[in-house]
């Protein structure tokens, strides 16, 4: 993959997020600071989210403040052995809001449903115009690396998805994925209810979504995607 289909792969993403109703901010410019973040608890998840809204690190910015963000280079190299490698490097994240929209009948926790005088048409009018929010516990951090550095068959692939912080939650994938594939699996996975309304329901749009959704997604290099990795599970 090259810069350019990097970049109009994030603008074909930036169009199923739209296409899905679940955008909220266009493409947004990013340079990401260099910082890998401490995540211990729920209250340091929620404060990096804070500084990433703050600071406008995202390329997309999603209708609940969940985000995304990629990063590319081709230029990468690392010294094995005394000698250097190149390699390309890519890094996609998924950041889901750590907050969440009530359900009604959490809204009305503590109101008396019962009373003669309680009114259902009036709740449900004050909750739809207070569109109260909650706390979202349990977060889904998504992160796909594409990095030489670290790498070991069967333990550290080339290429991989982290789920949440640990660093050794890792899932080998075969395939150099796009912005748009990486986006669209997030979407399915999250936004399952609006993904089936507004892209599987619309034929039209279900083939737009899906045009060269897979085939751009290339293989790894052989040096990388080795004998050892293929008896391995993995996506791809």
């Amino acid at each position: 993959m090259n810069n350019s289909l990097f970049i109009m792969s994030i603008k074909d993403a930036d169009k199923v997020c739209e296409d899905c109703g679940v955008l909220k901010s266009h493409i947004k410019p990013s340079s990401f600071t260099p910082v890998k973040p401490d995540i211990n608890n729920f209250s340091d998840y929620k404060a990096y989210v804070n500084e990433l809204l703050i600071r406008g690190e995202y390329d997309i910015l999603l209708s609940d403040d969940s985000l995304f963000q990629f990063e590319i280079n081709l230029n990468k190299s690392i010294t094995v052995d005394g000698k250097k490698v190149k390699y390309d490097y890519y890094k996609y994240t998924f950041v889901q809001t750590p907050e969440r929209r009530l359900g009604f009948d959490e809204y009305m926790e503590g109101i008396d449903r019962t009373s003669p005088d309680y009114n259902e048409e009036l709740y449900r009018e004050m909750y739809e115009n207070d569109s109260p929010l909650g706390e979202n516990y349990s977060p889904f951090y998504v992160r796909y690396d594409v990095d030489y550095k670290g790498y070991l068959p069967n333990s550290h692939s080339y290429a991989h998805l982290h789920l949440g912080f640990k660093e050794g939650y890792r899932m080998p994938v075969s395939l150099i994925l796009t912005p748009k594939a990486f986006v669209c699996m997030i979407l399915k996975l999250v936004y399952s209810t609006q993904w089936e309304e507004n892209i599987v329901s619309n034929s039209r749009v279900k083939a737009r979504t899906y045009s060269a959704l897979k085939t751009q997604c290339v293989s790894e290099p052989n040096k990388f995607w080795t004998s050892e990795e293929k008896v391995d599970l993995y996506i791809g």
